[in-house]
């Protein structure tokens, strides 16, 4: 009898497990080299769950363009792992979920395996200066995968015409925006549909209008 109620018990508890969907959290990142923008995206994972998988499709656009470190063997860019000891972490990469400033995650030891592309779909990742465009996961999976940050956008914007302190994030689309940023983050209970977020980077009103006002001034100076 005992037995019985005990193994009756076990299934309760765990039928009244609530499991959180899974959090995306973008951050601006100071401190990059002049003439960029960086961009971490943070995953707050159910301490009784465990990340599985993610993706990142960030566009950039009006004069904006990806920075990647490079393979030494091949020259390629490379989507993950961009330490090799030269300290190249301000570039556009992902890896399994580490604190912000990890060494693990910009290393070989917070490495994801990269599945291709994530929006649009394809075999192959694209890692170009327009779009940054990954899905990747942990292989093989372990499910212990937790909270922390796996994706980073690093954006050259020396030809935009803005400095880093004039842009922000926004939910919301403009003429004038720099990246769109699409992110997915999968957990073992949250992986169909997976758990997404859309942020646009743009400039602030006030420094867009700065440089309107100085493009109609110089265009009178003709």
């Amino acid at each position: 009898m005992l037995r019985k109620l005990v193994a009756t018990t076990a299934v309760l508890a765990a039928a009244m497990v609530a499991y959180g969907q899974p959090v995306i959290t973008p951050h601006i990142v100071a401190g990059g080299p002049a003439g960029t923008f960086t961009v971490d995206i943070e995953v707050t994972v159910d301490p009784n769950d465990a990340w599985t998988a993610g993706g990142i499709s960030a566009t950039a656009v009006n004069g904006a363009s990806h920075l990647y470190a490079t393979d030494p063997n091949t020259a390629d860019n490379q989507a993950t792992a961009p330490d090799t000891g030269n300290g190249g972490r301000f570039v556009s990469f992902v890896s399994l979920p580490r604190p912000q400033g990890a060494n693990a995650r910009f290393r070989n030891p917070g490495a994801a395996s990269i599945a291709g592309a994530f929006d649009p779909v394809g075999a192959i990742p694209t890692l170009d200066a327009g779009l940054f465009n990954v899905a990747f996961l942990e292989f093989p999976p372990t499910g212990t995968q937790g909270s922390g940050f796996n994706a980073r956008i690093t954006l050259d914007i020396s030809g935009t015409g803005f400095a880093a302190g004039d842009l922000s994030l926004s939910p919301t689309d403009s003429a004038s925006a720099i990246s769109r940023v699409l992110v997915a983050q999968a957990t073992q209970n949250f992986s169909s549909p997976l758990t997404e977020m859309t942020f646009f980077i743009v400039p602030e009103p006030a420094s867009l209008a700065l440089l309107v006002l100085g493009g109609l001034v110089a265009f009178r100076r003709r």
